[in-house]
């Protein structure tokens, strides 16, 4: 739901202010919570999909009907009699496509968690009424079976109390964050706190906000960093960088989640090949191949941050004209010494065959005829590398091929001999 709409900010990467150009400051979400429980059960978390909430005046108010709708600091959920809702549900004839398949497959799993006789009994159950195939099942069928069978699922439902999660989803505002309103989202089960770090020119603003929420207690994290946009590349890694040290300051954890900037206006509003003032296709490609390897995230810990995107500003700009490859399967090109040969040539260029290297590689368009095109010796040998593609690797018919296949049975069997011992 929504406790507030709209947003006081007009950033330049977000359609907000189009969409919703009133700010509301407050939607009551207590009826709309109560409709859901009584129609569909209680739920153990709460979405909220508001643009700004901390620029509403009523936040304090907002965080009270958050808290009285049970969803305060360290509240538990215990999973309702969901056999009993659907059933009541199949009767009120709410959504019946829907209510038939996932009563079925109540039954079913119940059936799953039985043994012995209790099992036989409700297979038989189930057999006479034609419900182990889902070809025959009926609505009539289902409704005739709930009273022989709702005893045994109360029974062994599931009653462990689970944490309960408040999610901003959209994020807050880190130039909104103060002591007060932090101490007031430590009241509820907020788990992930979302907080954008969108530009290095908002570093001291970001970790104040970051500062003044670990101090009251609030521990998990996420964070959107937006790149591609009108800010260099290596701001990027000092972003990541931050996080990883506020990591280790805190005691927290704060996924960081790099996000791709696409205009939403002018000229290249449908273009979602955009490419920003700093940036080409292969800074792009370079990042994706890591957060490939990430799934999209980097969390906690430094020798993993350090390893996928450099121990350095100058490593990590290395890493971002390093062969594709050579990223994405870093520790076998690293063991066949391909990785610190494509090093050597690279720092063995000349500023002006640095250049003229930079300029053909930024493209990301590597092969045979552009490499014929080019007459300096140096520069045409380090290009070899970037015709090394995936299918080389894969393809046990080559010598990369049948290198990665050593490799990887050698990994296999030290991971084996690592886990016995």
């Amino acid at each position: 739901g929504y406790t507030t709409r709209g947003c006081i900010r007009k950033c330049s990467f977000c359609a907000v202010p189009t969409l919703e150009p009133k700010f509301e400051q407050f939607i009551s979400i207590t009826e709309q919570i109560s409709h859901a429980r009584e129609t569909y059960g209680d739920r153990q978390n709460l979405l909220l999909l508001d643009n700004n909430v901390l620029a509403s005046k009523q936040f304090p108010k907002i965080i009270d009907e958050i808290k009285a709708c049970g969803f305060f600091k360290d509240s538990t959920y215990i999973e309702p009699n969901l056999l009993d809702i659907y059933i009541i549900n199949l009767r009120k004839k709410i959504n019946d496509d829907a209510y038939i398949k996932a009563t079925s497959e109540l039954y079913l799993n119940l059936l799953k968690k039985l043994r012995g006789e209790e099992k036989q009994i409700v297979y038989n159950i189930l057999t006479e009424f034609q419900l182990l195939n889902k070809f025959t099942i009926t609505k009539k069928s289902l409704l005739s079976v709930y009273p022989l069978v709702k005893e045994y699922y109360e029974k062994y439902r599931n009653k462990t109390p689970k944490h309960r999660k408040v999610d901003f989803n959209q994020g807050v505002d880190a130039r909104l964050i103060n002591k007060h309103n932090a101490m007031l989202l430590s009241q509820i089960a907020i788990n992930p706190l979302r907080i954008a770090f969108d530009s290095m020119s908002y570093e001291d603003v970001y970790i104040n906000a970051v500062t003044l929420c670990a101090q009251q207690g609030i521990k998990s994290f996420s964070n959107y960093l937006l790149y591609n946009e009108n800010e260099k590349p290596v701001e990027l890694y000092q972003r990541m960088k931050i996080n990883i040290e506020l990591c280790e300051k805190f005691a927290i954890n704060i996924y960081s989640f790099p996000m791709k900037y696409h205009p939403i206006f002018g000229d290249n509003n449908l273009n979602r090949d955009y490419i920003g003032k700093y940036w080409n296709r292969k800074f792009i490609r370079a990042v994706q191949t890591i957060l490939n390897a990430t799934k999209g995230k980097i969390g906690r810990g430094k020798d993993f941050f350090y390893k996928a995107f450099g121990e350095s500003e100058e490593e990590y700009e290395l890493l971002l004209y390093m062969p594709e490859p050579y990223i994405l399967y870093r520790f076998f090109f690293e063991e066949i010494g391909y990785t610190q040969k494509w090093k050597n040539e690279f720092y063995k260029l000349t500023p002006d065959e640095l250049s003229i290297l930079k300029s053909i590689v930024g493209k990301n368009v590597f092969n045979k005829e552009i490499i014929k095109q080019i007459m300096n010796k140096k520069v045409k040998n380090i290009l070899d590398h970037y015709l090394i593609t995936r299918d080389d690797i894969l393809d046990n018919n080559t010598n990369l091929g049948r290198l990665k296949l050593q490799y990887d049975k050698k990994s296999t069997l030290s991971t084996s001999m690592s886990q016995s011992c």
